[in-house]
């Protein structure tokens, strides 16, 4: 039996997330927002699929079609994929699915089985895989031998699929470059943030609960401790910082970097202003974030691209820190012009210390009222172009104009 939507002729679509949602970090969190905005909002034109949560008391949303739950673990991956085989084709027969989007998790084996079958075309949602195949990044051995043989999956999945969305214009043209097919294939949809969750607040009074009250101003940082974020320089920055008064940087969040920028900490005698806050439940993320006087994001990946070098930065927290209130320092690039030309940030060279040095100084010179200003700017820049809503308007959009309106052919896509 077909839904509403379909048999009013509006294209039914499927989404399925690879990574569990109910996972406080990484992918999960922009995948659970994209999937809590469309099971609220578009209910009968997109059925979500998701893998069983490990911690349901994180996030459970009945709206979710649950299927067997991968853990994580290469050993519970093939009863993973049966079980989303079958959950997906039994809501394609039932709602007549003009597509099925994915979100490559671990490995493309799921869109790829799909893009062989007969049946609804497959789309990609948020496609970055510079991660797995682009040759600058550092990958450990195993990781980097499935990547090496996933190689050909990956390929078919992007030339067949119907259409596609990345985060950035510059991942973009790595994208048509790599897998050599056409622009017009590719949306650029940049990460958005939870506007519900992520408000202004005052910040006196986060600090005051958080310990950080103690320090003149507050530089910080949310997300993984890893090398592509650049941490090691912004510590060094506030090293040249000292002597402005009493600025401490608080980084929110673990990962790989954390002894070296702990040892880098203490070699430049800033320890005692480097706070190392550790992993805290993503509902207390905005608390932190409200506390900064400045939030700094240098997420960046190198990309060559038709024998160049272009900057992406991509990061959710920047929608998310802006959000909140608070401007935003980051990596100059296309991605984060629009920080300077909104008056909510500033940006810096890329890997520029002096500069980045100059770009915190600035933001931290300005008094609290140009601040306060600053915020409400970024604020209102959010809502209308950086919310969930608003991002997955777009992407919701660009799946109903690369489906065919009821009863036509389906557009060829480059095979």
């Amino acid at each position: 039996m077909l839904s509403s939507e379909a048999r009013h002729g509006k294209p039914h679509f499927i989404y399925m997330a690879e990574t569990d949602l109910s996972v406080d970090n990484g992918p999960g969190i922009n995948e659970r927002e994209f999937v809590d905005v469309v099971t609220r909002n578009w209910p009968e034109e997109v059925a979500c699929v998701a893998p069983a949560p490990l911690y349901p008391e994180n996030y459970l949303n009945p709206a979710v079609h649950y299927v067997a739950s991968h853990a994580r673990k290469a050993a519970a991956y093939p009863r993973y994929l049966v079980s989303a085989v079958r959950t997906v084709r039994r809501i394609a027969r039932e709602h007549g699915t003009a597509a099925i989007a994915f979100r490559f998790g671990a490995t493309p084996v799921l869109p790829y089985l799909f893009s062989r079958m007969r049946g609804p075309r497959v789309l990609l949602k948020t496609f970055a895989p510079h991660a797995a195949l682009g040759p600058r990044m550092k990958l450990g051995p195993i990781r980097g031998f499935l990547g090496g043989l996933l190689k050909p999956a990956y390929r078919t999945v992007v030339r067949s699929a119907l259409a596609a969305d990345t985060v950035s214009a510059a991942y973009r043209d790595w994208i048509c470059d790599r897998y050599e097919i056409d622009r017009e294939r590719i949306a650029v949809i940049p990460n958005g943030a939870n506007t519900e969750l992520f408000m202004p607040g005052d910040a006196t009074t986060s600090r005051r609960a958080l310990g950080l009250d103690r320090y003149d101003r507050v530089v910080g940082y949310v997300g993984t401790l890893s090398s592509i974020r650049y941490l090691d320089l912004l510590i060094r920055c506030v090293h040249r910082l000292q002597g402005e008064g009493r600025t401490a940087l608080v980084l929110v969040g673990d990962g790989p970097e954390r002894g070296p920028l702990e040892s880098l900490a203490r070699n430049l005698d800033v320890a005692d202003r480097v706070v190392f806050v550790g992993s805290v439940p993503y509902t207390t993320v905005p608390e932190y974030v409200r506390a900064f006087h400045i939030a700094v994001d240098l997420t960046s990946v190198e990309m060559q691209i038709g024998g160049r070098t272009v900057l992406s930065s991509f990061s959710q927290k920047i929608p998310q820190c802006l959000a909140c209130g608070v401007p935003v320092v980051a990596w100059r690039c296309s991605d984060t012009e629009f920080l300077l030309e909104e008056d909510v940030g500033e940006v810096a060279a890329f890997r520029d210390e002096a500069e980045l040095t100059g770009a915190l100084q600035s933001l931290l010179a300005r008094s609290a009222h140009e601040r306060a200003v600053m915020g409400a700017r970024a604020r209102t820049v959010v809502e209308a172009r950086l919310s969930a809503v608003r991002v997955a308007e777009q992407r919701l959009d660009w799946w109903r104009a690369s489906v065919p309106p009821s009863g036509g052919p389906i557009r060829e896509a480059q095979s």
